[in-house]
């Protein structure tokens, strides 16, 4: 069974937003003209009405803020806000990608019709609009600021655009094709005619990386395993693409390096096995295994790495519902370093820095933190968003009553930029 870490929010995927944030002076970064969206979703001031209930997710951290994706309900619009991690107030908004929604949405009329249906065209045509490309420019600039490697277009998962250390290389992931640009985005190529995910790129930005179907007829996510492949491919060209079988195996972005692809497989006898596969060799070889019991047919046991380095890993035992087993282990060693049950637990997250956990409890709402020498904290009610540096715990306050959200009344940013996100140091 998969790890529940986004489980939670899984439901989000269901609305996009529906209100725009904006400081009235541009952005850290930005240039004083409005984005590509403002005539359709014009900006709101922080004395703007903010429409409430909204959920809200973390895209990444430093020591002194943090990133955090906002959506409404009934919208087309995630929004992008900066929280100041001392003070805990969002103190910037960051001018929104709303043309990466559309890229993400390429094809979305066709997608899932059949299975031998290519959505691809329309992700070609936005790729050459030149807004769209300085749009993917500037997400992964923020994302850099916030010392990541891989982003989401969405609220949920980090999976459609990677990128180097210094931005030059990329891969994006629109409608089952990747693209790649090696001039910092100001051109993209098409990297595969057959479905492909999932990409990856090398920190030293030499190497790209992503899942393949090797059969050509394939769509809409219905590659048997027994054509499934990672694909590497020098960002320069300099050799011969390479292609690796991982058959039922998950990838998970790179490891702590930032030089090695995360290949999870759950089909080995007893084990949750981690692979490493090395672009300049074109191998995959076993990392390291944690142990686990068989499971029941179309079940599946994961390791979840955590979202910034992949330092740490949580592997979740949760065929036992309601208890729950974690295992939190170095993906660099593979080292158990905690292993302890929990009921009723949803939404785990672990940091890069000492592999503290942290999880939400129903129905009471509790967000919780688990040291690592095993002393647990309580973070108070709402939903925990993710780690900062320093062992800081980023949680959002969303209000519940008898284990329901409750639909908080309209108010303006300003009234509340210091009321949404907790800031709790677990030491």
């Amino acid at each position: 069974m998969r790890s529940s870490g986004r489980s939670r929010i899984a439901p989000l995927l269901l609305v996009l937003a529906s209100f725009s944030l904006s400081l009235p002076s541009p952005a850290r970064g930005e240039s004083a003209s409005p984005p590509p969206s403002a005539a359709t979703f014009p900006p709101r001031t922080f004395d703007g009405d903010l429409p409430r209930p909204f959920g809200m997710a973390l895209r990444g951290a430093t020591a002194s803020e943090a990133w955090v994706a906002m959506h409404t309900r009934g919208g087309q619009r995630i929004d992008e806000g900066v929280i100041d991690l001392r003070t805990g107030c969002m103190v910037e908004t960051l001018p929104t990608f709303a043309r990466l929604r559309l890229l993400a949405g390429a094809g979305a009329s066709a997608f899932g019709s059949t299975r031998g249906v290519d959505t691809t065209r329309d992700a070609e045509a936005r790729f050459a609009d030149a807004a769209t490309r300085d749009e993917l420019v500037r997400f992964v600039a923020a994302g850099r600021r916030f010392g990541q490697r891989r982003l989401g277009f969405g609220m949920i998962g980090a999976d459609d655009v990677a990128f180097s250390a210094d931005g030059r290389t990329m891969l994006v992931e629109a409608s089952e094709a990747v693209f790649r640009s090696r001039d910092g985005g100001a051109t993209f190529d098409r990297l595969d005619a057959n479905m492909s995910r999932y990409p990856a790129v090398t920190a030293d930005g030499k190497w790209v990386l992503y899942e393949r179907c090797a059969d050509g007829a394939r769509r809409n996510q219905s590659c048997p395993e027994a054509s499934r492949e990672v694909r590497v491919v020098a960002a320069d060209d300099s050799v011969p693409p390479r292609r690796i079988p991982i058959g039922s195996g998950l990838l998970r972005g790179m490891d702590p390096s930032g030089q090695a692809l995360v290949v999870v497989r759950y089909d080995i006898p007893r084990e949750v096995t981690v692979m490493h596969v090395s672009p300049s060799a074109g191998t995959m070889t076993r990392a390291f295994g944690i142990p686990a019991a068989p499971l029941p047919p179309n079940r599946f046991h994961d390791i979840d790495p955590s979202p910034s380095r992949g330092a740490f890993g949580v592997f979740n035992d949760n065929d036992k519902h309601p208890t729950s087993v974690f295992t939190v282990v170095s993906m660099t060693d593979g080292r158990a370093l905690q292993r302890f049950s929990v009921r009723n637990e949803m939404g785990t997250y672990t940091d890069d820095e000492a592999g503290r956990l942290m999880w939400q409890t129903y129905p009471d709402d509790h967000a919780w933190a688990r040291r690592p020498n095993g002393a647990i904290q309580d973070l108070g009610m709402g939903e925990p968003l993710g780690w900062a540096q320093g062992g800081r715990a980023l949680v959002f306050r969303a209000t519940y009553a008898g284990g329901r959200r409750i639909e908080e009344p309209t108010a303006t940013l300003r009234s509340v930029a210091c009321t949404l996100v907790k800031v709790v140091r677990v030491s």
